[in-house]
């Protein structure tokens, strides 16, 4: 049996040698170790992460290159699974915690947002606030200029009154003191101006840089605009309760007008009364001129007075005759019109005194209802008016009102 044949026919005659031969089995064993080892190495190598913090990594670099790691500048040691030595080439995290200095920025911040707000609540409060004082103080102004309205017209029926002369019309007087009492009751009583306008509030911070101020500063101002905004909010409670209890603004206007007019129509009277006492002789024959009835008028001389009364005590200082369209002169006798008397028209007598009119014209209505009838009469002052005797009541009327106006007429 040939060599070739013993080995076909016994499969682990190697394995016979190798284990007869303890070199070989060495040789072989420091062979296997060798590359389990290097098994490990290379299986450590690809299954440590690359940390992205790492000096040695960025990620820019390896894309805008050729799209591959970058190597790292240091060496990558790899620890042995051999031994108990698990610490990596990791750099340690930074921390998230904001730092002191944050959080002061951040406090101002909220604090300066805060205060902004404040401001812009605090400067719409004032613009209320304005207009309510705005309301009120119209109000006030409105209130006093009513009163001041109604102060002049008393101011003047008052000095009217102290005026002690007569009136020709005695009613003037009673009706302006009547109006001058009654006038009183409309004064309205007047609060003070209490309220003035508000500026508005401006930021504390003008130019200075908000990195610049102390959060104690901010928060203290803060505190204050809280406590303005509180104290603008009483205020304007209280401008309004009392716009509430203000009186409603009257309109004295017609009073006082009324007291002014009363007050000029009692002066006019004291002067119509002046007018007609006493008058010259110019006026009267002035005023008659006046009336369109009137056709021509004389005035008696000492010379030439039927009645030759003229300018003794108790008489007539003038007498004027006149004639009248009502009645045709040439039927009444007479050389002239003073001849022909009051028959043809009518006479004004001129006395030195009211009570000397009175005097006269109660002489004449003695001869009332007689063949003397001495006509109708009317006294204006110290005027005596008289109107023939051959007018109707009506002519009459009219033709004494007729000259009486134009004797009270002022110009």
């Amino acid at each position: 049996m040939n060599s070739e044949d013993k080995h076909q026919k016994d499969p682990f005659s190697i394995h016979t040698k190798l284990y007869n031969n303890p070199k070989k089995i060495q040789l072989w064993s420091v062979v296997i170790l060798i590359f389990l080892l290097f098994v490990v190495f290379v299986i450590g190598i690809i299954s440590k992460p690359i940390s992205k913090n790492d000096d040695s990594y960025t990620e820019e670099s390896s894309l805008e290159d050729d799209g591959q790691i970058a190597d790292n500048s240091n060496d990558i040691e790899a620890t042995s699974p051999l031994t108990d030595n698990n610490e990596t080439s990791e750099a340690p995290a930074e921390s998230n915690e904001p730092t002191e200095e944050e959080i002061e920025n951040n406090k101002k911040a909220e604090s300066l947002d805060d205060y902004y707000s404040l401001i812009k609540e605090y400067n719409q409060m004032i613009s209320e606030y304005n207009v309510f004082v705005s309301e009120y103080n119209s109000t006030i102004d409105q209130l006093t200029k009513q009163n001041n309205i109604l102060d002049d017209g008393i101011r003047a029926a008052q000095a009217a009154i102290e005026d002690e002369r007569t009136p020709y019309d005695l009613n003037t007087r009673i009706q302006l003191r009547n109006a001058l009492r009654d006038s009183r009751n409309h004064f309205t009583d007047v609060p003070p101006r209490t309220f003035s306008k508000a500026p508005m509030a401006s930021a504390f911070i003008g130019n200075t840089a908000p990195e610049e101020l102390e959060l104690a500063t901010i928060l203290d101002e803060n505190a204050k605009v809280n406590d303005d905004i509180s104290a603008l909010s009483e205020e304007i409670q209280t401008i309004q309760q009392n716009m509430n209890t203000l009186p409603v603004i009257p309109d004295n206007t017609t009073v006082a007008d009324n007291l002014i007019k009363l007050a000029g129509e009692y002066l006019d009277s004291i002067e119509v009364l002046e007018q007609v006492t006493a008058p010259k002789e110019s006026f009267i024959t002035e005023r008659l001129g006046r009336v369109s009835s009137i056709t021509g008028m004389q005035a008696v001389t000492l010379d030439h007075d039927p009645n030759e009364h003229l300018g003794k005590p108790g008489w007539y200082t003038s007498c004027v005759y006149f004639t009248v369209s009502y009645i045709d002169p040439d039927s009444i006798e007479g050389s002239d019109i003073v001849d022909k008397g009051t028959v043809a028209g009518g006479a004004i007598e001129v006395y030195e005194t009211n009570r000397d009119a009175q005097n006269r014209e109660k002489d004449l209505s003695a001869y009332d209802d007689t063949l003397l009838n001495p006509g109708s009469r009317y006294i204006v002052g110290s005027i005596l008016i008289r109107t023939s005797k051959k007018l109707t009541h009506d002519q009459q009327v009219n033709l004494t009102l007729d000259i009486a106006n134009e004797f009270t007429y002022l110009d």
